[in-house]
């Protein structure tokens, strides 16, 4: 298994669809080379191939889950309905996968997890789900961050389950699932918060024996520095849902 720095490493190394089979070999997954075949029956069909700067191909599986990878033209302007349109495409015919785009420089990458029983849509007579895509993006020549890192290594088959005896798609799809659950995240990131609110309350009551004061300071300071973190963070890291 990958340690959270060499993932990171790794991560802000990713460059190519090899280097991609190589991280996921890692992740004790097998390495393929088969192509996926979109079809060209529909108009669908023929908007999904406008998008795709080369064919989609499987780089990586473990029985029937499937790690399948496709660059796109155009990807910071068109990349998440191209995503959509892709995906959509595929998916009956690949019902249990991780969904992995990038630019066709390979420096932008998203890691799409496909949330199933979303939103029904009604057009006309025809009624469709249409299903939760949740995005972890990572960008080549950048470390992601800790939290980025935490979640992707829960890909990993052997923290999946140790021996990788009896691991099938169902299994390796709900712990993918797991894995890009925004809302563990966001209930994670909230008690952490909640407990740095308190330490630095205690800090600034032994200051000053003023519990609103500190309170109101506290909340003041953490704010400010959140917000500057984020002006200073690439936009394309972290979650898009």
């Amino acid at each position: 298994m990958l340690t959270l720095d060499s993932l990171q490493t790794r991560l802000s190394q990713l460059d190519s669809s090899d280097a991609l089979r190589y991280l996921f070999a890692d992740w004790s997954y097998d390495v393929d080379f088969s192509p996926v075949f979109l079809g060209q029956a529909t108009k669908a069909d023929e908007r999904a191939h406008e998008h795709l700067a080369a064919q989609p191909e499987i780089v990586a599986r473990s029985g029937e889950f499937e790690i399948i990878y496709a660059p796109l033209k155009e990807f910071q302007k068109r990349g998440i309905g191209a995503q959509r349109l892709v995906i959509s495409r595929l998916l009956s015919t690949n019902p249990f996968a991780l969904w992995i785009f990038s630019d066709e420089e390979c420096r932008h990458w998203h890691f799409v997890n496909v949330k199933r029983g979303g939103k029904t849509v009604k057009r006309g007579d025809v009624v469709k789900t249409r299903h939760v895509l949740r995005r972890i993006s990572v960008t080549s020549g950048r470390k992601p961050g800790r939290t980025i890192c935490e979640r992707l290594s829960k890909l990993d088959l052997q923290g999946i389950s140790p021996s990788l005896f009896g691991l099938g798609a169902l299994e390796i799809q709900a712990a993918h699932d797991a894995a890009f659950d925004v809302e563990a995240v966001t209930a994670s990131f909230y008690k952490g918060y909640r407990r740095v609110v308190r330490e630095l309350q205690m800090t600034l009551r032994k200051q000053h024996n003023n519990a609103e004061w500190a309170h109101a300071l506290s909340l003041q300071t953490l704010n400010r520095m959140m917000f500057l973190r984020f002006i200073t963070t690439d936009f394309y890291q972290g979650f898009d849902s």
